[in-house]
């Protein structure tokens, strides 16, 4: 019998709870680009002792966010790429991989969102009804666990969904049209290094990544091999900070598809986002 995703995680989270499969959980790095290849790394449910370190992750990029120089100003940078170790866990494996050639970008900011209301807006199937202006079409498939994750009897949910996109390109019309796999996982864990009777740390975290080329027209513009994106929800405040990464790899002979006006794009376009989740979860 071969295992696959979430079926594989709770198999061998059985074998930790009998003492087997086990590993002690990970303290996670003080580096922003460190924090989140580790956070990448350490998503799946399957490793119990993970969660840990996801709690130890949050607290890191509290942290972080906090002692900057102008804290209430959100996060616009560019990160490191992925490497070998953080896209060997994927599951369902892409059909390309080559981290270090996806660009890597980040925005950051408090929401005006719990991360339930997060995990409800995402998990609802409609999204076109919800973001109506981000996709030309969207469809779900494989849908694994969706309701038990919203009921918070299970960690993880995971689906599948086919896209197209349009948007302009230098006043040309493109669209894009391809698969992606997504998944939320929760967690709720006292940090490795926490003492008897502290309290535990509550979070989310969220992956997505294409499935393979995506079908670019005109494709004269060049090829979208690959896109990552990782949103770590640390609720706070009565809300949520927010940190939304995203990798993108487009080949282009005629483009600079890593030049500042790309990376300002995809970065204004997370913003944006956060923006229209607000407007949702002002009404829920």
């Amino acid at each position: 019998m071969r295992l696959h995703g979430i079926h594989r995680s709770l198999f061998t989270a059985a074998l930790c709870a009998l003492g087997l499969a086990c590993s002690p959980p990970e303290r996670a790095p003080a580096d922003i680009d460190d924090i989140l290849l580790f956070s990448y790394r350490h998503y799946g449910s399957e490793d119990s002792s993970s969660a840990s370190s996801l709690a130890d992750a949050a607290l890191a990029l509290e942290r972080w966010y906090d002692e900057r120089e102008d804290p209430l100003a959100p996060i616009e940078a560019q990160v490191a790429r992925l490497g070998a170790e953080e896209l060997a866990v994927l599951e369902p494996q892409p059909e390309f991989t080559d981290g270090p050639a996806a660009v890597g970008v980040l925005f950051a900011r408090d929401v005006d969102c719990t991360s339930s209301e997060i995990a409800h807006l995402y998990l609802d199937d409609n999204q076109m009804s919800l973001f109506p202006t981000n996709y030309t079409s969207y469809s779900r498939s494989n849908r694994e666990n969706m309701d038990c994750y919203l009921e918070e009897s299970c960690p993880e949910a995971q689906w599948e969904a086919s896209v197209v996109k349009e948007q302009q390109v230098f006043l040309t019309p493109v669209s894009y049209t391809f698969t992606m796999t997504s998944g939320m996982r929760s967690f709720n864990a006292q940090p490795p290094d926490a003492a008897p009777g502290d309290s535990s740390v509550q979070g989310r975290v969220v992956r997505v990544w294409m499935n393979e080329e995506a079908v670019v027209d005109p494709d004269t513009l060049g090829r979208f091999r690959q896109s990552y994106q990782f949103e770590f929800l640390v609720p706070r405040n009565g809300g949520t900070l927010h940190f939304y990464a995203m990798w993108t790899h487009l080949d282009s002979d005629s483009l600079n598809t890593e030049s500042s006006v790309f990376l300002n794009s995809y970065i204004d376009g997370i913003a944006d986002y956060m923006v229209e989740l607000e407007a949702h979860c002002a009404t829920m």
